[in-house]
């Protein structure tokens, strides 16, 4: 499993929140604060509290065939003596699920580690929602990896009403290059007067799903002080991050030092590797872009109050088309900066390219957006920045090369 050691310190993230305002506010180009590279770990920040071992309830990995409802009475177990940690062994766990198994508030479902503990789901024919959903305080997944294993379309998890929810070193994998019916990561699923606050997705990976992270258009929820950090997202089919509120809130998103790669979305209404939607006070920063025919970060529809910073793109952008770019900023977002990033191709990317597109896209003009001190390697001399009609452009500090 892919592991990032790095740790949080919850009061740098707090401050880094709060200058997310005061930073693009301003509309000149005064240096910006750093965005601090170490982080505490999800799973840190879950008491381990009371222990249950998994195999003392018949969770075991011995080839047979374990009913959802076995699981689901462990976790009512770990939730009477919570906080508590229910504790899966080495080896694949092989689920029969006919109804979605909450982890509840307080209790943590932790393996001997992702490339050890393994929960092998089939789904059911019929749509459940998604299998596993996380509620209430502090609930948890860590150390393990959820698979789907068979071809009904599934959402894995599931984050309701919840504060400090968290996945820590947990890889999600769909096996959506072996079945072609929807799979998704992560599901954001808040209704109408609830909120997720505090979500923490730390050091692990979502692969060959369609979306890796998302929120359905006609999510009404609230969604606050979300962080995605030190993670991987690779080889899926939509968006990796679909981050989109346009019928609920979502406010306070931090996305820092993940690595994104090999996106296999063929259409031209995903494909981002982060999409911002109706988001307000968002930072992309310190993350790794690579092998996107798409946008990799894709800004747009009111979103305000947003800095993409010192990322690395390479061959990002590639499909030919008259919005192509690395970075794109339209539909009537405001107060967005751009800058400190490095954009590389090993390919020209041809002539309808820009690395930083801005203009209007169906939902009125971007203003006040900010690009400056980005650097475009093997570019072919495409335009670093593309006005194609924003109000208050500031452009200074661009580069080419090659």
């Amino acid at each position: 499993m892919w592991r990032r050691p790095a740790v949080l310190v919850t009061a740098a993230l707090a401050a880094v929140a709060a200058v997310i305002v005061a930073l693009v506010g301003h509309r000149d180009a005064a240096p910006s604060p750093a965005v601090p590279s170490t982080r505490v770990s999800a799973a840190a920040s879950t008491a381990a509290g009371r222990i249950v071992d998994g195999r003392s309830v018949g969770l075991l990995a011995d080839g047979r065939v374990i009913d959802g409802g076995v699981l689901t009475t462990a976790l009512q177990q770990a939730a009477r003596r919570a906080p508590a940690t229910l504790l899966l062994p080495q080896g694949a766990l092989r689920l029969r699920l006919d109804r979605p198994v909450t982890v509840p508030s307080g209790v943590t479902v932790r393996g001997a580690g992702s490339d050890l503990t393994t929960l092998a789901v089939q789904p059911p024919d019929t749509e459940l929602g998604p299998l596993f959903l996380l509620t209430g305080d502090r609930p948890a997944l860590a150390d393990l990896s959820l698979a789907r294993t068979g071809a009904a379309p599934a959402v894995l998890v599931g984050i309701g009403s919840s504060s400090a929810a968290s996945l820590a070193q947990v890889r999600l994998d769909c096996a959506r290059n072996r079945w072609s019916s929807a799979c998704h990561g992560i599901q954001l699923v808040a209704a109408k007067g609830e909120t997720i606050r505090g979500l923490r997705i730390d050091a692990s990976a979502v692969q060959q799903a369609d979306y890796a992270l998302f929120q359905t258009s006609g999510g009404q929820g609230t969604v606050r002080d979300l962080v995605v950090s030190g993670s991987r997202f690779s080889d899926n089919h939509a968006s990796d991050l679909e981050l989109n509120a346009p019928a609920g809130v979502m406010q306070d998103v931090q996305i820092l030092d993940n690595d994104f790669s090999s996106n296999r979305s063929r259409g031209e209404l995903s494909g981002w590797g982060v999409g911002l939607a109706h988001v307000s006070g968002a930072i992309v920063s310190d993350n790794r872009f690579r092998g996107y025919s798409m946008s990799g970060v894709h800004v747009e529809d009111r979103s305000v109050d947003v800095v993409v910073r010192g990322n690395t793109f390479v061959d990002v952008g590639t499909r030919p088309l008259a919005y192509q770019s690395d970075v794109i900023v339209l539909s009537g977002s405001t107060r967005v900066r751009v800058e400190a990033n490095t954009f590389r191709h090993t390919t020209p990317p041809g002539t309808t390219s820009t690395a930083v597109w801005v203009g209007h896209g169906g939902a009125g003009w971007p203003a006040d957006v900010v690009v400056q001190d980005n650097l475009d390697v093997g570019g072919g001399g495409r335009p670093v920045v593309g006005d194609y009609g924003v109000e208050r452009l500031l452009s200074k500090n661009n580069r080419s090369q090659g």
